[in-house]
């Protein structure tokens, strides 16, 4: 695993994800109560811990995520690099009833099936949780708008668009995962 860029270095994540690029925001993105976002964004590249059994996905499994995996870059604008993660944290309100949920990502076409819509189930409780989409395969990596909802069974409880683009497109790089902490 190649060293990370401090997650703790509050300036230079939130001044690079101003630069990224233009402003992306989708005016159907929202968050709805139960539902906390703690935060969303980029990722840089991770060992995964396992992988769970997710049948409607292009794979037909999921990468377990390294508990506490943290932002790195807070943009919605990710470069189209192997390697790239973007996605987002999230918890129910405290005193809300646990209960099952869907991850459901919507993206250009990829693989040889042309999957445009992906999905897995979650649980959702006071549990900060993490849901990402990283390009671990480069017949994956496609520009354009990718979407992911969290959606119970009554109603969708969030949304989050991220945009991807061509590599120089945006001021982040995989490469800036590279190296030493910038901050100690």
């Amino acid at each position: 695993m190649l060293p990370r860029i401090a997650p703790s270095a509050l300036i230079l994540p939130a001044l690079l994800g101003w630069l990224a690029g233009p402003a992306q925001s989708e005016a159907g993105d929202f968050v709805s109560a139960p539902l906390d976002l703690i935060e969303s964004g980029l990722f840089c590249p991770h060992d995964s811990q396992g992988r769970a059994e997710a049948p409607d996905t292009e794979l037909g499994y999921i990468h377990l995520v390294p508990a506490g995996t943290r932002v790195d870059f807070a943009t919605h604008v990710a470069p189209a690099e192997l390697g790239m993660g973007f996605g987002i944290r999230f918890k129910l309100a405290e005193g809300a009833a646990p209960r099952q949920a869907r991850i459901v990502i919507t993206h250009p076409p990829i693989g040889p099936a042309q999957v445009t819509r992906e999905s897995w189930v979650v649980t959702l409780d006071e549990t900060p949780s993490l849901s990402q989409f990283v390009f671990s395969e480069a017949y994956e990596i496609q520009t354009g708008l990718w979407v992911m909802e969290i959606v119970t069974e009554e109603e969708t409880l969030l949304r989050q668009s991220f945009t991807v683009v061509p590599p120089g497109d945006t001021l982040i790089s995989v490469k800036m995962c590279e190296g030493p902490s910038l901050l100690s």
